[in-house]
Order: structure tokens, then C-alpha cells, then sequence
């Protein structure tokens, strides 16, 4: 009996003490797949070393010989970022150069953003260690090449401006169809920027009432899910009071009557101002607000006075628009 106690012991001990390592390898094979599918788009193949030794060597022009999981975690640092880093991430870099650029952020594996980005403006994709070239197109933009990153809270309840990306017809969705939308104005806290204007949102159909007899109107109602903000993280949403308000405002200063204009359900059923006939239609560039659905935590950009003032400038020129 003594032996099998000290046998189980012994067995526990051993299982304890592999536990913290196969997690820790968990943690370090999970960020190695997540730097790869937002670098390449796609995991890469071979061991472990293997594809830490190519992504170092992608992003450095070199691969150091550090200990494994210190590497993974640099690169994963590098490329996301950490809490409260003042050094911008690799996303933040790529995002900004787009957005000063561009003034949108363009979606798919970051490594092809880049190469677009390098062939818009020199011509060619760049060749060598992404490191090098990100700073080439940075030094573009930014005074010295670099931006500093501080986190921020965005609160619940912001109000952001949307436009949505594409016609919807009542007729032809179908419920579970994404919906994809843009930010029209660009988000600050103080004078950190944290969702740029562009900044792609999604949103899915819910419902889907086609336009029936008697007058019957055909309705959509949409869930505005979340929007991209310029550390890549996502902010979530909602169409609650303070948006539908804010929307209604909007219709108003248009010359939309609210007999013309209704904003209805938890989600948002959007309809009247774009009906033609007893169809839902609205037309693509569409403006409407949500609001954020809680807190979120971003590292943003703090935005040099030039930057920020062009940016405001172009805001302010642009007006609300309207529906």
C-alpha cells in the first residue's frame, strides 16, 4: 500500500510538472498560427523552430538565436502589440500608412497590404525584411518615421457616423447576409486617434420582410456588430437610443420627415427614407450612427497637431451629409 501511495504521488507530480509546459507550447504554437494568418493569410507548415525561424527572417532580414519562446514572443509583440506600449505594432504602423494615404483601411494578409501599399506609391513591391520596408513608408508620413501608441478607452456609448458599403434590397437579401459599412468620421479620445475614418465595420441581416399587399412595406433589420479600430482590434456595436436619435436628427436636417423615416427594433429596421415603391432599398453610401455596445481598450495613435488639424479640416469641409 505504501509503494502505490508513493507510486501515485510520484505520478502526480510528473503530470504536474508537464501541465505548465504543454500549455505554455499551446500558448506559443497559438501565437505563432496567429502571426502567420495575419501576415501570409493561411498557416504556414513544418515544425515549430521552423516557422518562428521564417517569420524572424521574414520580418528581420535575420534569425537570432534566442530561445524559443522569447523569439515567439517578440514576434508576436511586433507584430500586435502589448498593453501599453508607447512603440507602435506592426498593424498600427501598416493601418496608419494606409489611412494617411488612402483614408480607408484595406482588409486581407498584412504582408499583400504592404506590397499594394509599396506598389501605390513607389511603383513596386519593396523587397527584404518587412521591418525595413514599413519604416520606408513610414518615414514618408510621419516626422522621424515613427508614431507613438498609448491605450485608451473608448466609451460606451460613443456615437460613431456610418456609411454602409454596399445597396440593400429587401427583394434579393436573404437573412444571415453580411453587411459591410465605413466609418465616416474619425474617433479621438483627446489627441489619440483610435478609429481612423475608412475603418471598416460588419454587420449581418437578421430578418428580412419582403414587400407584401395591402401597402405593406418590405423591411430588413440589421445587427451592426462591430468596427475595426487602428490597433486592429474590434469595437462592438449597437443601434440603440442615443444612434437612432442621432440618425433621426440627421434625416431631419436632410428634410426626411419621420413619416418617412423609421428606426424601429433592437437592431435597427431602417426604412421609408430609402423605399421606392413598396421594396427596402437603400442605396450604398447611406449614412447612419451606432453607438459602441461597451468599453473597449485600444492602442492608439497620438496624432501629430499637423495630422490630426488636416484631419479635423477635412472633416468639418465634408458636413454631415445626410440621408
Amino acid at each position: 500500500m505504501k509503494k502505490l501511495s508513493v507510486c501515485l504521488l510520484a505520478l502526480l507530480f510528473c503530470f504536474t510538472a508537464v501541465v505548465p509546459a504543454f500549455a505554455e507550447e499551446e500558448t506559443a504554437i497559438g501565437k505563432i498560427s496567429e502571426v502567420e494568418l495575419i501576415l501570409y493569410g493561411t498557416e504556414q507548415k513544418g515544425s515549430l523552430v521552423e516557422r518562428t525561424d521564417s517569420i524572424e527572417e521574414d520580418i528581420n532580414g535575420s534569425v537570432t538565436d534566442d530561445a524559443i519562446l522569447t523569439r515567439i514572443d517578440r514576434i508576436h509583440s511586433y507584430i500586435k502589440g502589448k498593453p501599453n506600449a508607447s512603440l507602435a505594432s506592426f498593424l498600427i504602423k501598416l493601418n496608419m500608412i494606409e489611412w494617411a494615404f488612402t483614408k480607408k483601411l484595406s482588409e486581407g494578409p498584412a504582408k499583400s497590404r504592404l506590397e499594394n501599399m509599396e506598389k501605390f506609391l513607389n511603383g513596386r513591391p519593396g523587397v527584404g525584411a518587412l521591418d525595413d520596408r514599413i519604416s520606408v513608408l513610414m518615414a514618408m508620413v510621419f516626422p522621424g518615421g515613427e508614431i507613438e501608441a498609448r491605450e485608451v478607452v473608448l466609451p460606451r456609448d460613443t456615437l460613431i457616423k456610418i456609411s454602409i458599403a454596399q445597396a440593400l434590397d429587401s427583394k434579393t437579401i436573404q437573412e444571415g447576409d453580411k453587411v459591410r459599412f465605413r466609418a465616416e468620421d474619425s474617433i479621438y479620445i483627446g489627441d489619440v486617434l483610435v478609429i481612423p475614418k475608412g475603418a471598416l465595420g460588419n454587420g449581418v441581416v437578421t430578418k428580412v420582410s419582403r414587400a407584401r399587399n395591402f401597402g405593406r412595406n418590405g423591411k430588413v433589420e440589421i445587427d451592426y456588430t462591430d468596427i475595426r479600430m487602428i490597433d486592429d482590434s474590434q469595437a462592438f456595436l449597437t443601434l440603440g437610443k442615443l444612434a437612432q436619435k442621432e440618425t433621426e436628427n440627421m434625416a431631419y436636417a436632410a428634410g426626411a420627415s419621420m413619416a418617412g423615416m423609421m428606426i424601429l427594433g433592437p437592431f435597427g429596421v431602417i426604412g421609408g427614407a430609402f423605399v421606392k415603391g413598396r421594396e427596402y432599398r437603400v442605396p450604398e453610401g447611406a449614412l447612419l450612427y451606432v453607438q459602441t455596445k461597451e468599453d473597449a481598450i485600444a492602442s492608439g495613435v497620438v496624432m501629430p497637431e499637423e495630422l490630426k488639424a488636416a484631419d479635423t479640416q477635412q472633416r468639418t469641409a465634408a458636413g454631415d451629409g445626410g440621408l
